[in-house]
């Protein structure tokens, strides 16, 4: 799958954190309404004897209970942070995604569709009800028993209320779960990323104490002949240029020798090193292991 600008600018920034964070919120979606859903079934066989309600409930709590087991999956692979399994959870987090948006809606068909029997089974359950109102705590309460009317009145007002509440959540599902896909894709991207260590931001901490290394590598500070720090402008450890050492070959003026004339170089001739000393044992006419002979040239025989 090639990687779009949206992947690429969520990868600059650390991923696995905020992964396990929705692995565990995502769990706790999915328990919330999957255990809702099976304690529904229960109640729906009791109320009605049976019926297509019962197998609704059955198919939204499998969907929600097998989107938190596939989160628990996930955050597991978070914890682990391999990269192999990271791959694999970012392509089946599609998946997820999918099977959280088809339970939630489930949701909203059976809440629609059986809209007279949940009246009903909520008249049932309500009439002859004592309710209390008022703040025992502060400014005393009461206590009276719901009516038919009373309880008719009740339910229709909580329905109309659930039929936005299950709107709303089946929009949330949606964005949650293409923002979960689009980080799980791009972590996994991050994990098999060579240059991710060095291309990541600096963290505070590093920048303060001074051990970011802006080109992601230790720096070679071997001494005076290291190579010179492009970052090092500004700091206090700056390349030096190495001092004068008197133990150097004899290329430097002083102590009686002179720089000899290099090759190809725009200047007069100069004289060569030693040139006094020279003169003299030239004109001499002995040389230490005897008489010297002269040499001649044959037009002076």
């Amino acid at each position: 799958m090639p990687k779009s600008r949206v992947l690429t600018s969520l990868q600059r920034g650390p991923l696995r954190s905020i992964i396990i964070c929705l692995c565990i919120a995502g769990i706790a979606w999915g328990l919330a309404f999957g255990v809702q859903s099976f304690r529904d079934i229960g109640f729906d066989r009791s109320a009605s004897g049976g019926s297509d309600l019962i197998t609704f409930d059955i198919i939204i709590g499998a969907l929600m209970c097998g989107f938190a087991i596939f989160m628990i999956v996930g955050l597991i692979v978070g914890i682990s942070n391999r990269a192999t399994f990271a791959r694999a959870f970012a392509y089946l987090s599609i998946v997820g995604a999918l099977v959280l948006c088809a339970g939630q809606l489930f949701v909203i068909i059976a809440h629609f569709r059986f809209q007279s029997q949940i009246i009903s089974e909520c008249e049932t359950a309500t009439t002859n009800l004592t309710v209390v109102t008022g703040n025992p705590f502060w400014f005393g309460f009461s206590e009276r028993q719901l009516s038919a009317a009373d309880a008719q009145s009740f339910c229709n007002s909580a329905f109309s209320r659930q039929s936005a509440s299950v709107i709303i959540w089946f929009i949330v599902a949606v964005v949650a779960s293409a923002i979960f896909v689009l980080m799980a894709l791009a972590w996994s991207y991050q994990i098999l990323d060579p240059s991710y260590g060095r291309s990541a931001p600096p963290r505070a901490d590093a920048i303060r104490m001074g051990s970011f290394q802006p080109n992601g590598e230790p720096r070679y500070d071997a001494g005076a002949y290291a190579a010179r720090d492009p970052f090092a402008d500004n700091r206090s450890d700056a390349f030096v240029a190495p001092p004068y050492d008197p133990n150097m070959p004899p290329k430097y003026e002083g102590d009686g020798r002179k720089t000899p004339a290099e090759k190809g170089a725009d200047h007069e001739e100069q004289a060569p090193m030693y040139a006094d000393e020279r003169d003299a044992w030239a004109a001499s006419d002995t040389d230490l292991a005897g008489p010297r002979i002269q040499e001649r040239r044959p037009d002076e025989i």
